[in-house]
């Protein structure tokens, strides 16, 4: 939630895009915490948990599909004329990955190659 914005640019977003998609997860967070708060009142701890469990379970399993979509459909890059992409990325996934590369801002400056 502190960092949300700054990882949304980081991943691609303008600023003003970021702050409000930051505001909305925000929002959210407290919104499910005053649900969370009276549901337990009405249903009991043990149906919240196995409900948030099984909704937990069934979105990092979409996330997980997720990165695997990213991973196999990352499109290769020329990075001839970026130093420090240069002999370490060959697709936008492996420069994000990357120790060395890593930062996506330096990664965009790569011209992307269709393949």
């Amino acid at each position: 939630m502190y960092y949300s914005a700054t990882i949304l640019v980081m991943s691609g977003a303008d600023n003003n895009k970021a702050i409000w998609w930051s505001t909305a997860v925000s929002t959210a967070n407290v919104a499910f915490t005053f649900i969370g708060l009276f549901g337990v009142e009405r249903f009991g701890r043990k149906i919240l948990l196995l409900g948030s469990m099984v909704v937990m379970t069934i979105g990092l399993t979409l996330l997980g599909i997720a990165f695997i979509v990213i991973t196999n459909s990352s499109k290769s890059m020329d990075v001839t004329g970026i130093e420090t992409c240069a002999g370490v990325a060959q697709s936008c996934y492996t420069c994000v990955e990357s120790d060395l590369c890593g930062i996506l801002q330096i990664c965009c400056r790569c011209t992307i190659v269709h393949t």
